[in-house]
């Protein structure tokens, strides 16, 4: 049986390129032409918009929900989450117990999502693929796939909260090292001995390894 053809869609500003197979994903995509932010957090005094409605989850979570999180029992443990399983997970770092264990190799872990991500390098399964017109890209975690879609709608959901930057990008690593550009922060240093060189990036560091040692 013949699969049907997605019918494709076109964005409508003039020089944009950018198509879509779900008209879902064609309006996020025009919110950045627009400039549109149609979610509104319902907190008191809150002014916060945004793009999508996740967005605004994810604000609430972080913002507003201090007293509902769950926190780690652990001492000297600061781990604070809002989902319940979450901590469950966080709270075998603690304990040595790896229950989870490779069939293919001695690799053992205490989450079994972190079990089932890893036998697929044995596998070299890749279940998580884009539907994107004439994008092959697939991968074996759900986290590498959202990413991915949004070069294709452009969007950027995590923003810089410094005031006047307007800086924005596509994952939160990619803004925790922006921001070390507004605190100063060089987390990573060279491992040469009596040489005292930091870089705000991991990269950075190694790069100057390669080049300096």
């Amino acid at each position: 049986m013949t699969k049907p053809i997605k019918k494709i869609l076109q964005c409508e500003f003039l020089d944009c390129k950018f198509t879509a197979n779900y008209k879902s994903n064609l309006e996020k995509h025009t919110r950045i032409h627009t400039g549109e932010r149609p979610f509104k957090c319902d907190f008191p005094d809150c002014s916060y918009t945004a793009v999508q409605k996740s967005h605004i989850k994810r604000h609430v979570n972080i913002h507003h929900i201090e007293e509902k999180l769950f926190k780690c029992d652990f001492p000297n443990c600061k781990f604070k989450v809002v989902d319940k399983e979450y901590l469950k997970r966080h709270s075998y770092i603690h304990t040595d117990i790896k229950t989870f264990q490779c069939e293919y190799c001695n690799y053992s872990t205490q989450v079994k999502p972190h079990l089932m991500d890893h036998i697929r390098i044995h596998t070299c399964e890749n279940p998580f693929k884009c539907d994107f017109e004439n994008c092959n890209f697939a991968t074996k975690q759900k986290p590498g796939l959202t990413i991915h879609i949004r070069s294709h709608t452009g969007e950027k959901p995590f923003s810089c909260e410094y005031p006047g930057c307007n800086y924005k990008s596509t994952t939160s690593s990619q803004l925790t090292v922006h921001f070390r550009t507004h605190t100063g922060e060089k987390p990573y240093k060279c491992d040469f001995p009596v040489c005292f060189y930091r870089s705000s990036t991991s990269s950075g560091a190694k790069d100057h390894m390669r080049r300096m040692h």
